[in-house]
């Protein structure tokens, strides 16, 4: 039995991507039909010019549209040495709403004993500003300690202007805020590094249980980076217990080249995941266009 008929409802329409062929095929009508353009779409960031950004995400009932200030760093993009991870990236902002949208995966998120990392953070924290009060942990992570700075800063910034009219009891936001903070972890994770370098930290943060999801926002754009990526998933997911369900990791990113493309999903497929990409038909409209996401298992 697939790993997609064990964990996932027959609603969600998934395409498999078994093999070399099924992914070049599926990656060429993908970008085919895409309205992307390598010369116009950029490397996919809201802004690189802004200090400060304001946006707005649309959530279900009871959040309803919500307003975020979200913090970056243009100096930081143009600085020797430098990392995107410096900048809000455009996939996050529908990749969530999308997320608390959808019956199953918001399910999937309202658990006491949920555990979510998410790889390649950056700045940005919409990801744990929306889901980190639905979780028991939600470990946000990077490799520069200025991003994991302003990333911190615009998690708890944010938190209280997703939540602190949305619980039923009454406290005080400043006490609200510190209670879901507490579930959220902050951490350094260079995918280049040894596994040895950040598998004790992150057992240690979920207890032994491993991750109930991984989250990767954006970061297939450079084919050098492909295959530590890959490899940071194998031996994270490889950690999962027998006795729980295995690692589901979400890859949401921008259609960019072909190449880097194509060469992530066959690597990932070939390290022993289970991979499927989620048709057009089942995402919301603002992820149809330009953007793909895939969800992926370690076979057991």
């Amino acid at each position: 039995m697939s790993i997609h008929e064990k964990l996932f409802p027959s609603s969600l329409d998934l395409i498999p991507l078994a093999d070399a062929e099924s992914i070049e095929e599926d990656t060429s009508t993908l970008f085919a039909s895409s309205s992307f353009s390598s010369e116009n779409s950029g490397l996919g960031m809201l802004s690189s010019n802004t200090n400060l950004l304001h946006l707005t995400v649309h959530l279900p009932p009871p959040y309803g549209d919500r307003g975020l200030e979200i913090a970056q760093s243009p100096s930081g993009l143009r600085e020797k040495g430098s990392t995107t991870g410096n900048a809000v990236w455009r996939v996050t902002p529908p990749l969530v709403e999308w997320v608390m949208e959808n019956e199953w995966f918001s399910s999937l998120l309202s658990s006491e004993s949920t555990t979510v990392l998410e790889l390649g953070a950056g700045v940005a924290g919409i990801l744990p500003a929306v889901l980190a009060h639905r979780v028991k942990t939600y470990v946000a992570t990077d490799h520069s300690q200025q991003i994991l700075k302003i990333l911190r800063r615009n998690i708890e910034e944010n938190l209280v202007l997703l939540n602190a009219t949305t619980s039923g009891k009454k406290k005080k936001a400043s006490t609200e805020k510190a209670d879901i903070m507490d579930r959220v972890i902050i951490d350094d994770l260079e995918w280049l590094h040894p596994p040895t370098a950040y598998l004790p930290s992150l057992s240690s943060m979920t207890k032994g249980t491993g991750f109930s999801i991984i989250f990767a926002c954006d970061t297939i754009y450079n084919e050098a980076l492909i295959t530590p990526h890959v490899s940071t998933l194998h031996h994270i997911c490889s950690t999962r217990p027998a006795d729980l369900p295995p690692t589901l990791v979400m890859v949401a990113t921008e259609l960019r080249s072909y190449e880097v493309h194509t060469e992530f999903l066959q690597e990932w497929t070939e390290s022993g995941f289970e991979v499927y990409r989620v048709s057009e038909d089942a995402l919301s409209d603002n992820l149809k266009e330009g953007f793909a996401v895939y969800i992926g298992a370690l076979r057991r």
